[in-house]
């Protein structure tokens, strides 16, 4: 029989669908499928068309008066060939059923074996998501140093988001009203004084 000269790997979406891991992830606090929302496809590889990103955004200084002779300007957009190669992942937690019934008074051994098995693949995911999102393939050129790490005290959180609106806004023409961040980053900012003396400011909170 024929055989490929790499190594084939065939999805198996009955093993676990992308609403279950979605679902799960949102249980458990991870952020990446909020990010790289999923998409099942029914091909393990394919082609595809894509509308550039420059062409969805509204260009910002398109002069769109109506000429002389009854005109308008017009435009037309650009889109390009992407592709996409899936690959299975999984992890195993093997249970043995002596052992299960020996200690079944402690613990139920396949509870356990499903939630370490979940936490190892959702973790890995979530990995690979940021590696994506914070890698140079998509912020390449598109990105704004904060004036002072966010774990100095005297950094001003606030201000650099502020300049970071600023900027897509100039280079896209959409003012962003979403930020992700790490739930160590949150911890950080719940504490960093900029942002407490804005809430309290605002009618939040105590002055004390």
């Amino acid at each position: 029989m024929p055989t490929p000269t790499t190594k084939l790997q065939n999805l198996r979406p009955e093993l676990a669908a992308f609403e279950q891991i979605d679902l799960e992830m949102q249980r458990k606090g991870y952020i990446g499928t909020e990010l790289l929302p999923a998409h099942e496809v029914s091909k393990q590889t394919g082609t595809f068309g894509v509308v550039t990103l420059a062409s969805l955004l509204a260009n910002k200084d398109a002069a769109t008066k109506r000429t002389s002779h009854g005109g308008y300007n017009r435009g037309n957009y650009q889109f390009e060939e992407r592709k996409y190669e899936t690959s299975e992942h999984g992890w195993e937690e093997p249970i043995d059923e002596r052992e299960e019934n020996m200690y079944e008074s402690f613990f139920d051994f396949e509870v356990v074996a499903a939630k370490r098995a979940w936490e190892h693949v959702l973790h890995s995911l979530e990995a690979d998501i940021l590696s994506a999102v914070i890698g140079g393939l998509l912020t390449a050129g598109q990105t704004t140093a904060a004036g002072a790490v966010w774990t100095d005290p005297a950094a001003d959180p606030i201000a650099d988001i502020f300049t970071m609106q600023e900027k897509v806004w100039a280079r896209t023409g959409v003012w962003p009203r979403t930020m992700a961040l790490s739930r160590r980053n949150f911890r950080t900012l719940r504490r960093n004084e900029k942002i407490k003396e804005e809430i309290r400011s605002s009618g939040a909170g105590r002055s004390t």
